[in-house]
């Protein structure tokens, strides 16, 4: 899976900067539109089966948020890089700003879910400090502020060498035994 997931976000770099003929592109499209067919009776049926590990996903097939390498996780502190491609791009040569959520999102969610029951978000607020480039590696570093009863308040910095890009904070519950 986690080739198949290094492809796909391989072929979304390449679509989102493509300057393809309009032939070679009609012939791309059916040819993923065939890869998509031969995919389709392996579907996950979210309705029949919430045993969905999509912490593992994250890192695998989920292809919108971009690959991370060297994580360390053990459910207090996380650190990993990442490397946003031209598929994240916004204006300016930066990364897009609705791309920042959902990356330290899923940061703070692995986190949280690491060595302990499921956990939701509550809410999660991103301040931009500075560009977030595209293109080269960035380091991020999470950890748990505090945790009372079901409640996880944590908190995500992202960085480029010294700068801080980004930094996120968010609050997670931890789901009931008979909500999990």
């Amino acid at each position: 899976m986690l080739r198949l997931g290094a492809a796909l976000r391989t072929l979304q770099d390449r679509v989102s900067r493509t300057g393809a003929s309009s032939e070679l592109a009609l012939q791309a499209a059916e040819d993923i539109e065939r890869i998509a067919e031969q995919l389709e009776p392996y579907m996950y049926d979210v309705a029949s089966d919430a045993s969905w590990d999509d912490l593992a996903r994250g890192r695998g097939t989920s292809t919108i948020v971009p690959e991370w390498m060297d994580l360390v996780c053990d459910g207090r502190t996380l650190t990993a890089s990442v490397e946003f491609t031209p598929f994240h791009l916004g204006a300016n040569g930066a990364v897009h700003g609705g791309v920042l959520p959902l990356f330290l999102g899923s940061v703070l969610a692995t986190l949280v879910n690491t060595g302990r029951p499921l956990c939701r978000t509550a809410w999660l607020r991103v301040d931009y400090r500075n560009i977030t480039p595209v293109g080269r590696p960035l380091l991020v570093r999470a950890h748990v502020e505090s945790i009372e009863g079901r409640k996880h308040l944590v908190r995500a910095f992202l960085h480029d060498d010294d700068v801080l890009c980004a930094e996120a904070a968010g609050l997670y519950i931890q789901l009931r035994a008979d909500a999990a």
